[in-house]
């Protein structure tokens, strides 16, 4: 009895963990056949370039030093048509989707990319 007591209990402390482990995964953006997986270092998140219709893009670094704060994390994506790093924010979503917001100075952008494993 006391096992399953110390089982349930270590079920609703990890918990926490699990959650933000959901970041992990490949993910697909909307209007091209790229996808990107998000991998964890420590507390650091990266996302690069898994499958792509060119080449040479695939292994590329796109989302870089996203750390999680409240419900949100936070780092930079990398915008291969203009060549610059942006300000980004991640928020998973209900529908298991994933929204960015990309700060590009005055102009903020949201783009929505979808769980594909």
């Amino acid at each position: 009895m006391k096992s399953i007591l110390i089982f349930t209990l270590s079920l609703f402390i990890c918990q926490p963990v699990q959650e933000e482990d959901k970041l992990q995964g490949i993910w697909k953006l909307p209007k091209n056949k790229v996808e990107i997986q998000m991998v964890k270092d420590g507390d650091i998140y990266t996302g690069s370039v898994v499958r792509a219709d060119i080449e040479k893009a695939v292994g590329k670094i796109l989302l870089r030093d996203f750390k999680k704060y409240g419900d949100v994390w936070k780092g930079k994506f990398y915008v291969a048509r203009k060549d610059r790093l942006l300000d980004a924010t991640l928020t998973l979503k209900r529908d298991d989707s994933l929204e960015v917001e990309l700060d590009a100075g005055r102009k903020k952008n949201k783009l929505n990319l979808s769980r594909t494993e």
